[in-house]
């Protein structure tokens, strides 16, 4: 999380920590819901960037030979 921008991470912290709606988050923000949207879309984006190269097995389904996904220790 530290390595998004600060905008993405009060986001992502509104929504997932605090449990608040996109419509919620926007009337504090003073930005509209898709903006918010649009921000938590672009900050999983980011982190999935961050944390694939620790993933398992690349099969470009992001599955193990046997289907199951792979996550590094």
């Amino acid at each position: 999380m530290r390595r998004l921008p600060e905008v993405y991470r009060r986001t992502v912290a509104l929504r997932h920590f605090a449990g608040l709606s996109a419509v919620e988050i926007a009337e504090g923000e003073g930005v509209e819901a898709g903006t918010v949207r649009w921000r938590l879309h672009e900050a999983n984006k980011r982190l999935w960037a961050i944390l694939q190269p620790g993933l398992g097995e690349e099969t470009g389904d992001g599955s193990g030979q046997d289907g199951e996904l792979r996550i590094a220790p």
